[in-house]
């Protein structure tokens, strides 16, 4: 059994700038003229810290909100925990106002470094966000205390104005199954914390402070709900602005 409250929740920072027009795909693909979804007005006075603010500005990064966060699955999911990661998409939308539309399964490869732009294997448009259920084999970081990974991708439009494109979320398998095993809702509680925080890193959100909030570098024993400051990130992220020149 692994002990959930050691878990370390990482995230790396991948950063793509490059102009080269075989680097990106034709803008605007999926672009629509306004945000597809809103966030909700949240209250409360909770703090929250952003992955990147954009350059020479204290504005996050975000997502484009005017045309869908594609996302695709890879590898087989242990037993209850696809369940926990439909809902936390779910709760993502509801807290972010972003639209998250799943696309088929893919078989990709899982390297650092990944093309934000695969035209031959996703067509004309920005790879989709890579959720993959990984192992310490593929994925070595898993061989210590980490649960999983996300490394959000970057890239900069015309203006300079940088934009979350794509990314990628690692789970380990083995450590979400040991957990999971024994069907005890503590645990699945744990889980579930771990799926919320990954995704609120994937969507521009970085650790805090504050033990009460899901995005404090660990799990702690209670916290298996986004908190007062996580929800005002959140809302933060989600009023982005549209990038149709990317």
């Amino acid at each position: 059994m692994v002990a959930v409250a050691s878990l370390l929740i990482a995230a790396l920072l991948v950063r793509s700038s490059s102009s080269s027009p075989t680097d990106r795909p034709p803008a605007g693909h999926d672009e629509a003229r306004h945000p597809l979804g809103r966030p909700p007005v949240v209250t409360g006075s909770g703090g929250y810290r952003f992955f990147w603010t954009q350059p020479h500005s204290a504005q996050p990064v975000t997502w484009d909100p005017c045309r869908p966060v594609h996302y695709v699955l890879k590898g087989t999911a242990p037993a209850g925990a696809e369940r926990l990661l439909d809902d936390g998409i779910e709760a993502l939308h509801e807290a972010t106002g972003l639209r998250l539309h799943r696309d088929a399964d893919t078989d990709e490869p899982l390297v650092h470094g990944r093309a934000g732009y695969q035209p031959g294997r996703y067509g004309r448009r920005w790879a989709p966000l890579l959720i993959a259920w990984s192992d310490p084999l593929e994925t070595p970081e898993f061989t210590g205390s980490w649960i999983g990974l996300t490394t959000p991708q970057v890239v900069a439009g015309a203006s300079g104005r940088l934009t979350i494109v794509t990314g990628i979320i690692r789970f380990d398998r083995n450590k979400f199954a040991a957990n999971l095993a024994h069907d005890e809702p503590s645990q699945a509680l744990a889980m579930r914390a771990v799926v919320l925080h990954e995704l609120a890193h994937a969507v521009g959100l970085g650790h805090v402070d504050d033990p009460r909030d899901v995005m404090y570098p660990s799990t702690r024993g209670g916290v298996t709900a986004w908190g007062s400051g996580d929800l005002r990130g959140l809302a933060a992220v989600g009023r982005g602005r549209c990038a149709p020149d990317l």
